[in-house]
């Protein structure tokens, strides 16, 4: 199932020169005001959304990097929790997101599909279409075309 990320880009030259995601993620505590993820201490998390437009709540900036990753279902199945954001037109009301922490050392290169810089700030004051989002995004890697 495709899923998604943004990263910066010391976070995606890592992933891309190394092949792999043993550098890359954070540990976390658990917050519950923030999410319902459950951490494990001493475990490297990555976080991903289940569409394109949660990445707004993030509000990327140029030069961020939207990644979309095709991750097996079992593996989102056991990750799946819930992210509280404030919405990104009015900044007034907390929403809830689907979204999945994942630990890194379960994540393969394979997984990672397509990787966009974003070459203008997504800051909608209105909630876009998806293809509104990807005319704002320039596609930089393809796991298709790319050299495995």
């Amino acid at each position: 199932m495709k899923v998604f990320r943004l990263c910066d880009e010391y976070e995606i030259e890592l992933i891309l020169n190394e092949r792999c995601f043993s550098n890359v993620g954070y540990e976390y505590e658990i917050f519950p005001n923030i999410n319902t993820h459950k951490y494990i201490s001493g475990k490297k998390y990555l976080h991903f959304f289940e569409k394109e437009i949660s990445l707004l709540h993030l509000f990327p900036e140029q030069g961020a990097f939207v990644c979309v990753y095709d991750i097996p279902e079992d593996i989102l199945a056991k990750t799946k929790g819930t992210g509280f954001y404030l919405d990104f037109v009015n900044l007034t009301n907390l929403q809830e997101i689907t979204e999945y922490a994942i630990e890194n050392s379960k994540i393969k290169f394979k997984y990672l599909a397509e990787v966009y810089d974003v070459n203008s700030a997504l800051d909608f004051d209105y909630v876009p279409s998806a293809e509104e989002i990807y005319d704002n995004l320039n596609l930089v890697y393809n796991s298709k075309t790319s050299d495995n």
